[in-house]
């Protein structure tokens, strides 16, 4: 038997069912007498390649045997029971590498896992330090802004108009920046695709939650210094140098 892709590679457009097939060369003529979806041999992140399947008592040379057994409760109680099942049918025959199927999953992702893992750290760093950045810099420039601030306060603009002004030109800064990394990110996100799994390099979904918490952390180090603004006292800011 063989699977969709064997078939799409050899026979394309055509039923496989009566061909033949030579493997391994020089060895027996196969005739293919079923076609099989295709299925993840290699992990849930390989490629899907094309596959024949043979009859054990009929290979020609020595293999070993995967037996997967389906359980309606938890599976690592079923090893016993097997283990005794083979020992009936062939004492000599070895029963190794007992593994559950969510476990043989999770051993095929974990290099996957361990770059996501890794690329999350420095995401997270790097979303500290712009957030550390933005509240340094917008703190400078309050900072260079006494005087102008106490002058308006002085002349009748109230703690909220102090406050919105600081954090629109704040939020202009962390605009610009968010609008360039966006599309340096949509520049290079398909030398990304081959470590995403399942996930596409362009979901919208992930570009919207991402700039969302960036723009919630740059609002947050934006306020803070805004509202140190709002409260500045108009007769000290007016004295000092």
């Amino acid at each position: 038997m063989v699977d969709e892709n064997f078939a799409r590679l050899h026979w394309p457009g055509i039923s496989p069912i009566g061909k033949r097939i030579r493997y391994p060369r020089p060895g027996p003529w196969w005739t293919v007498v079923g076609l099989l979806r295709n299925e993840k041999h290699y992990g849930l992140d390989g490629e899907d390649r094309p596959t024949v399947y043979t009859p054990e008592p009929q290979l020609p040379f020595p293999m070993s045997l995967d037996v997967v057994i389906r359980a309606q409760s938890n599976p690592e109680l079923l090893t016993g029971p097997a283990r005794r099942i083979l020992e009936r049918l062939d004492p000599d025959l070895p029963m190794y590498r007992v593994r559950t199927m969510v476990s043989e999953i999770d051993r095929s992702l974990w290099a996957r896992r361990a770059y996501s893992w890794l690329i999350g750290i420095f995401a997270v760093v790097a979303l500290v330090l712009a957030a550390a950045g933005i509240y340094g810099v917008i703190s400078y420039a309050v900072s260079q802004r006494t005087r102008e601030i106490g002058v308006r306060i002085a002349l009748g603009a109230s703690p909220r108009e102090i406050l919105a002004a600081v954090l629109r030109s704040g939020m202009a800064l962390v605009t610009m920046g968010a609008a360039i990394g966006l599309a340096l990110t949509l520049a290079v996100a398909r030398l990304l695709s081959d470590l995403l799994f399942g996930v596409s390099p362009h979901d919208p979904l992930v570009y919207g939650a991402v700039l969302s918490a960036v723009t919630g952390i740059a609002l947050l180090a934006n306020g803070i210094p805004a509202r140190r603004a709002a409260a500045v006292d108009p007769l000290r800011a007016l004295r000092s140098e």
